[in-house]
């Protein structure tokens, strides 16, 4: 399926889980100060969701931009699994199901609003 205004999208590269750290993240915001409503979606709530959401919610809280809404639909984002038996020796396992829960949990807790889907 192709998104017709996939053309519109901004990407903002990163080399770690900040999405901000030597990114170009900020200056955008700055740029776009005017946005209310950020839609976070992505592959792994408990790293790259997680760290975003907070971002953009606690960066909002210290410029005093309480209406700007951080919205996580809890259809588009999820994490991997890593059962004990799947772990390599040393690395801890990773139940998926459970991080995912937790974390949607936390972003709530935190002002971002985690919704089922957007319609």
């Amino acid at each position: 399926m192709s998104l017709p205004f996939a053309g519109k999208f901004t990407l903002i590269e990163k080399d770690s889980l900040h999405p901000s750290l030597g990114t170009k993240l900020d200056p955008w915001l700055e740029e776009h100060a005017h946005l209310r409503r950020a839609i976070v979606v992505g592959n792994c709530t408990d790293l790259c969701i997680y760290q975003l959401a907070m971002y953009l919610r606690l960066r909002a809280n210290a410029f005093g931009s309480s209406d700007v809404d951080v919205v996580v639909p809890a259809a588009c984002v999820a994490t991997y699994d890593m059962p004990d038996e799947s772990a390599p020796p040393g690395v801890l396992a990773h139940e998926g199901d459970f991080f995912h829960a937790v974390f949607l949990y936390h972003l709530a807790l935190n002002g971002v609003r985690v919704v089922k889907e957007i319609i």
